[in-house]
């Protein structure tokens, strides 16, 4: 498997190829700010809320998830406060 330093020394055909096969991981691990804050956001409300019903549960890899995860989240305890009324 190419890396993608090893793909941008490269030159022609293979230099694509293996710059094409490994960017989606290159970029899957480049976290920015808004990810990481994301992340430590979707954590603490399932610490808090949801740790002993999905013990397993973790974030997603990528933004949009997370984010979906977080909506997923908040809309259970709106629902459950709603629930006690």
């Amino acid at each position: 498997m190419h890396t993608v330093i090893g793909a941008a020394l490269g030159t022609g055909a293979g230099y694509a190829k293996g710059l094409f096969e490994t960017a989606p991981i290159a970029l899957k691990m480049a976290k920015t700010p808004e990810h990481d804050y994301a992340e430590t956001l979707a954590i603490l409300i399932w610490q808090e809320f949801y740790k002993v019903d999905a013990p397993e549960w973790e974030p997603c890899d990528d933004l949009m998830g997370i984010l979906s995860q977080i909506d997923n989240m908040v809309s259970g305890l709106s629902r459950s406060e709603k629930a006690k009324k």
